[in-house]
């Protein structure tokens, strides 16, 4: 279900993709212009939809992600999508001016929650362990928002990273 926020009410008690429900993960919202962007999977595939703010029925999809995307984050200023890709180990780069793949980021297994800080040049990224201890956060770094690597891993902080967020 959607809600505005301005009025209170509420659209889209489900989303729909290509005639089928999504089995939703995550999702993000674009804050420049309002679109939703949901990542999940299922019997019928992998996939990144976004829906606009007045419509229940994917847009389309962003076919540029790996297997079985997990987690979404959208930049600040609305031109890059971030999403892990549990299956394939990596994370994709969207650029969502154009729709197109910017770079892929090889990662440790079962990457699940990502979060970006503000400027946009550090990726955090958490590997899924289930709920043993020990866990790690690595991250992917830019200089020049085309060329992303990763730089470096934070180990041993803990149980069930799922979800991520950037406190400044």
């Amino acid at each position: 279900m959607m809600i505005n926020t301005s009025d209170g009410s509420t659209y889209c008690d489900s989303l729909m993709a290509s005639g089928s429900y999504l089995w939703p993960m995550n999702l993000a919202v674009n804050k420049s212009n309002g679109d939703v962007f949901v990542t999940g999977g299922g019997d019928s595939g992998h996939f990144v939809y976004s829906f606009s703010s007045t419509s229940c029925t994917g847009t389309g999809s962003v076919d540029t992600v790996g297997l079985w995307p997990t987690d979404i984050e959208i930049s600040q200023d609305g031109t890059r999508l971030f999403c892990t890709n549990y299956y394939s180990s990596n994370i994709s780069i969207v650029d969502l001016t154009t729709n197109t793949l910017l770079d892929t980021v090889d990662v440790m297994t079962k990457p699940w929650g990502i979060t970006v800080s503000p400027d946009g040049k550090n990726i955090y990224v958490g590997i899924e362990g289930g709920y043993q201890s020990g866990q790690t956060v690595q991250v992917v770094h830019t200089d020049d928002f085309s060329n992303y690597l990763l730089v470096d891993s934070i180990t041993d902080i803990g149980t069930g990273l799922w979800d991520l967020e950037y406190i400044d």
